[in-house]
């Protein structure tokens, strides 16, 4: 092993602390890219799995990764080991790798992100940090330590920084979780994806501008030492980054509402930084810029395979991890110079190798994770009950109580008591509180309108009631109680035939009279409709009904408005009895009467018109007056009787005579 000076070892601990920063930039970029109702279960999981890993890979793991192990003698040098008597270079590079080990663990958390237990997502965090990360880490690994290396590594494995020992381990934990914990609450209806946009696009940006800084120290502080390959490594880094997020924006224009645009733009700038991360030390620049932009492609592509899938990964932490990390590892052999690879193997060859670490890798990653998922998923269920994944994973994982959620409270208790009166708390000098004041005047308002028309319905002296499609009476106002002399109480929950008098069904004799008031709304007349109801007694009760059917979200409602008759009906009966009265009268007088409308035609002629005329009745009715009756003058002349009733020339021909006889010529042209 190299004798390591304190300059390499100061650059592994910065290398360090810049790979921390990649724990914030997760914890930004899976809480802006999902809901924040789950905020705070997000947060909590991207801290804990660093505690979780740190805690675990310093017991065991790193012990696992680096121990000189020879068949199945375990080196236990490591395990629980005292950093503080050793070489600081150790310590440096044990931090170091407990950075990466925390990258490879919190891959999973975005991916399953919004419906897994908090417990669940702890225990996949001891899987990785305790036995898959260190055992494959110790084949590709190993010889950063010891003098003899991993056995991927004596073939001439590649993988400069992790694109497969890190991401592609988390990517393929991650593929098994959510295959096995299944997709979110409406991600996918009918087969199509249905958008959940995150919470917060600008936290998930400033995410992805930390992981670009930390990934500096990922990618730069794998060289173990301060060299002077550093410089273009980060370089290589930068460029790729940048390709990959450029192809991303460029494939969020194929969406004509351009939604994903900040989404792929941030998960191509990652796939880029995966991609580099297995050769940034091998390749130059202008091929950095080719594999980050085919990393960002890779990404686009299995992202796409996992919406046929119907596979939900809340954050595409698949396709980028594990999509781009399997390119970038593959690019290592493809675009590489083979000098700086030093493994002595031809491209061919060096391209088989890569593709055995790719397989080895998922042959033991994948299966294991699993099948140990699906063992602990039969145990009890990894992802949390639908009501849980309703409210949020804030309030039933961490019992955390947030603006949003006291505001989203209240208004489901004020649903379900229906007290409107009730008013939501305000937290002043936040949105929330700003929209819960807004919420407070809109509710105050509409009770003002509610008590306005609940006072008209009331007062109304017409009977008004609403019913189902079967129906059924749902409610009744004060006005059809007095109508049926019965209480609210007891008509609602009564089918509306029981208000209809049997001799209705003479009048509908092809409608059911269950279904009559229904048939009526849904009627394409106008209406009012006239219909037969029965009073208290069972009497009969005319009724002027008017019907309306309005669509809701629960289906139609029904309402009509019953107007009692009773008093136009015997008006109308009055009326008629006079009219046939008059009628008597006129056909009994001896002299000929005629009477016409307001145009001069004509309405009835008595019996003695009618002869006088030799014209019946129903031959008159409707004539002009003047094609009716041909009034002349004694010396021959014509004169209108539509005139006399203008009172033009007639009322001068009268003021003039007086006295004078008129001659009538019949229809038989005989003068009278």
């Amino acid at each position: 092993m190299p004798d390591n000076s304190a300059l390499d070892a100061l650059w592994l601990l910065i290398g360090a602390v810049l790979v921390l920063i990649m724990q914030g930039g997760f914890l930004c970029l899976e809480s802006g890219l999902t809901r924040s109702k789950n905020a705070i279960n997000v947060a909590l999981k991207n801290a804990f799995d660093l505690i979780v890993a740190a805690l675990l890979y310093w017991l065991v793991g790193f012990g696992i990764m680096f121990g000189a192990h020879q068949g199945f003698s375990i080196d236990t040098r490591w395990f629980i080991a005292d950093f503080t008597k050793d070489e600081f270079w150790h310590a440096s590079f044990f931090f170091f790798q407990l950075t990466f080990c925390a990258t490879a663990a919190t891959i999973v958390s975005g991916a399953i992100a919004e419906r897994s237990r908090f417990k669940v997502y702890l225990i996949i965090t001891a899987l990785i940090s305790l036995f898959l990360y260190p055992v494959f880490g110790h084949w590709v690994w190993s010889g950063a330590v010891n003098l003899t290396p991993g056995w991927l590594e004596s073939l001439g494995f590649t993988d400069f920084a992790g694109s497969t020992v890190v991401h592609s381990v988390g990517g393929w934990v991650a593929l098994a979780a959510v295959m096995i914990i299944g997709p979110r609450t409406g991600r996918f209806v009918e087969g199509k994806v249905q958008s959940i946009p995150g919470s917060n696009m600008p936290l998930a940006i400033l995410g992805m501008l930390f992981f670009m800084i930390g990934w500096i120290g990922f990618n730069g502080g794998s060289t173990l030492g301060f060299s002077t390959a550093i410089a273009g490594i980060i370089v290589n880094t930068i460029i790729a980054a940048s390709a990959g997020g450029f192809i991303g924006m460029l494939l969020s224009q194929l969406d004509k509402d351009k939604s994903q645009t900040t989404g792929l733009t941030v998960n191509g700038t990652l796939a880029g930084l995966v991609a580099i991360t297995a050769g940034c030390h091998v390749v130059s620049t202008p091929a950095a810029a080719l594999i980050g932009g085919i990393g960002a492609l890779c990404m686009y592509a299995a992202e796409r395979a996992m919406f046929r899938m119907q596979l939900d990964d809340a954050i595409s932490a698949v396709p980028v991890h594990l999509a781009a990390g399997i390119w970038g590892t593959l690019a290592v052999a493809l675009l590489g110079d083979l000098s700086l690879i030093d493994t002595g193997l031809n491209r061919l060859d060096q391209l088989s190798i890569q593709l055995l670490g790719i397989i080895v890798c998922a042959l033991f990653i994948f299966p294991i994770a699993f099948a140990f998922l699906l063992f602990l998923n039969r145990l009890s269920p990894l992802r949390v009950s639908l009501e849980a994944e309703h409210h949020g994973l804030n309030v039933s994982e961490h019992g955390a109580k947030t603006e949003l959620a006291d505001l989203l409270s209240a208004m489901q208790t004020q649903e379900r008591s229906g007290d409107l009166k009730q008013k939501v708390p305000v937290e002043p000098f936040t949105e929330v509180g700003q929209i819960a004041a807004q919420y407070n005047r809109v509710i105050a308002n509409l009770n003002r309108m509610v008590t306005r028309t609940r006072l008209i319905v009331r007062d109304m002296r017409d009977g008004i009631i609403t019913f189902s499609d079967q129906g059924i009476i749902t409610s009744a106002n004060p006005g059809a109680e007095i109508l049926f002399n019965l209480p609210a109480h007891q008509l609602v929950g009564q089918s509306t035939d029981a208000l209809l008098h049997p001799s209705n069904r003479q009048t509908f004799p092809a409608t059911p009279p269950h279904r009559l008031f229904v048939a009526l709304a849904s009627s394409q007349e106008p209406g009012p409709y006239e219909v037969i109801a029965r009073d208290h007694k069972g009497e009969p009760l005319p009724l002027e009904v008017t019907t309306t059917a309005s669509p809701t979200e629960e289906g139609v409602q029904y309402s009509a408005i019953l107007r009692d008759i009773r008093e136009r009906k015997r008006i109308e009966a009055r009326l008629h009895r006079h009219s046939e009265l008059a009628q008597v009268t006129l056909e009994a007088i001896t002299e000929a009467v005629i009477t016409c409308d307001a145009d001069k035609n004509t309405v009835y002629i008595n019996p003695m018109a009618a002869a006088i005329l030799a014209k019946p009745l129903e031959d008159a009715f409707a004539l002009p007056i003047d094609e009716l009756i041909n009034i002349y003058t004694m010396d021959g002349n014509e004169l209108k009787v539509s005139s006399l009733c203008n009172g033009t020339k007639g009322q001068q021909h009268l003021r003039s005579h007086t006295k004078a006889l008129y001659q009538l010529k019949n229809h038989r042209n005989e003068f009278f």
